[in-house]
């Protein structure tokens, strides 16, 4: 079985859904995504051998690669995957962590039903909190909903310049990657070492939905078995989004809270920038 050479480690929220699909499509590469992996927090994969069954669908493509948010997040993930694929490339692409938090958010309170407080500003609050909590009891709160940990960008990316070196990283801006698609697509194909001539048909996915009924989405989410058994008729899924998780418009976040969290941010941001030699304070600007 053929073993992954590249990751898409993250972030969340941060358009790795497109960016997987758009690479798809790339006649010299494959990749696949699972929420888990093998080398994050958790696993639902009892070997190595199980986790391989997830690429065996490639045949002759020159880049075999693998999705999973959680490795940016996992502060032994880049390590693990080191040891795994010495010369692997990592690929990921970081956004505004202010708009990452707050999509973050609305994701896990609607969608996955993992977040049980509906205010984002109580919501942040509750961080510190849910960080003592998971001291005593370890793994009591995921860490997708530890939002301002989620965004420890400079911390995150330090790990994998450590283990893998600068030039075997590949840092996206969501904003780039937004205006000018054409170009930052070739930029990425040239780090992968694929025909940097091929144009993606880019399409927009996974985008904003809201539950019609918030107690039922929580009833697919929170019982597999039921959602596994409902998952095998053909056609269930898209009927059900449309039906009760339609494509909807967020609400846009507080502007008071935004620019104390610009305030607050701004050290952690020019730190960043200065990590990639790219001035993002922008973020905290407008």
């Amino acid at each position: 079985m053929r073993k992954p050479n590249f990751f898409i480690v993250g972030h969340h929220r941060s358009s790795g859904t497109s960016l997987e699909m758009n690479l798809m499509q790339h006649p010299e590469i494959f990749v696949v995504h699972h929420k888990r992996g093998f080398f994050g927090f958790q696993t639902d994969f009892k070997s190595e051998n199980k986790y391989l069954e997830l690429f065996k669908n490639a045949t002759n493509e020159k880049l075999v690669g693998e999705r999973c948010a959680d490795y940016i997040l996992c502060d032994f993930s880049a390590s693990r995957l080191k040891k795994y694929v010495p010369d692997a490339k990592i690929l990921l692409i970081i956004r505004n962590p202010i708009d990452v938090m707050f999509s973050i958010h609305s994701k896990m309170y609607l969608v996955e039903t993992i977040e049980n407080i509906s205010n984002f500003e109580d919501a942040l609050n509750a961080e510190a909190k849910r960080l003592e909590e998971n001291i005593q009891f370890p793994d009591k709160n995921p860490p997708q909903i530890l939002y301002r940990t989620v965004v420890k960008y400079t911390k995150q990316l330090s790990r994998y310049y450590k283990e893998f070196g600068k030039e075997n990283v590949k840092v996206v801006i969501f904003d780039e990657i937004t205006k000018h698609p054409e170009e930052i697509y070739k930029e990425i194909f040239e780090f992968l070492k694929v025909d940097s001539s091929f144009i993606p048909d880019f399409q927009a996915v996974n985008q904003n939905r809201h539950p019609r009924n918030r107690l039922l989405q929580s009833l697919f989410k929170k019982n597999q078995k039921l959602s596994s058994i409902v998952g095998k008729i053909p056609g269930i899924r898209e009927f059900y989004l449309n039906i009760n998780l339609p494509v909807s418009k967020r609400d846009g976040i507080n502007p008071e809270l935004q620019r104390n969290l610009q305030k607050e941010l701004l050290p952690e941001i020019e730190e960043l920038s200065t990590l990639l030699n790219k001035d993002l304070t922008y973020w905290c600007k407008n």
